[in-house]
């Protein structure tokens, strides 16, 4: 197990990401969007990361930005090892984003139900997310206490009513055909755990997001992210 330690600096119009254990660079010019992902590194077959911090030295900013953030994942989950973290504030001791990956994480998230299939809006569902369970929720028109009782706790199951694993980000799939709009549903999602292939690299992702001009804008900014990183042992050398 060990400390990985990478550096964003904004110089030039570009972002130059440096491995600092390795002395490497890698120099990629700023995007005219609001949002631009810069790999860190592959986490190899069998490796787990169990530790992710993110901390600036300098703030992020330049011309009409007006906040900037950064977090850490892999494509089609972007915030999956890190949440979004503020660069954009004040350098300061405090001003750091820390998560560990001690397993799984649980989250529950609400969503208004649909009169048919469709996707379900649901705010931090994040692609590859498993749907542990479902369950919707409403009221009858009037609000009296028999109505609601009537019209709540429809226990619905992952596969047959929900999709079971989240395909897009900020939304859950409604396979129910049936007329659900005066439901709300709560899904109980499982997310995280670090282990992401047994077979090939996963590229990891530092994604700066900035509001009030495209990422190109920036002018200055310097952050450190740090990845605690272990490698499973290998059957094929028959210590695992």
């Amino acid at each position: 197990m060990q400390w990985r330690r990478y550096n964003i600096t904004i110089t030039g119009g570009n972002a130059v990401v440096t491995d600092l254990a390795r002395h490497l660079t890698t120099t990629t010019a700023l995007a005219a969007a609001a949002l631009q992902s810069l790999t860190l590194f592959p986490l190899a077959a069998g490796e787990i990361i169990h530790a992710i911090k993110q901390k600036h030295s300098t703030a992020f900013a330049g011309g009409a930005i007006t906040a900037a953030t950064s977090e850490v994942g892999i494509a089609g989950s972007l915030p999956r090892y890190c949440p979004r973290f503020n660069i954009f504030q004040a350098v300061a001791d405090g001003g750091v984003a820390r998560i560990l990956q001690r397993g799984p994480l649980m989250k529950t998230i609400n969503g208004a139900l649909l009169n048919g299939a469709g996707a379900i809006a649901a705010a931090g569902a994040a692609v590859g997310d498993r749907v542990i369970s479902a369950a919707a929720y409403g009221v009858a028109a009037g609000f009296t206490e028999a109505g609601s009782t009537g019209a709540s706790d429809l226990a619905w199951v992952p596969g047959v009513d929900v999709e079971p694993i989240v395909t897009v980000a900020d939304q859950v799939q409604q396979i129910d055909a049936g007329n659900r709009l005066e439901y709300t549903g709560t899904f109980l999602l499982e997310t995280g755990g670090g282990l992401e292939s047994d077979a090939a690299a996963t590229n990891i992702l530092a994604t700066i997001r900035t509001t009030g001009a495209n990422v190109n804008v920036l002018t200055a900014g310097v952050l450190d992210i740090w990845a605690l990183v272990s490698r499973l042992p290998q059957v094929a050398l028959d210590i695992g």
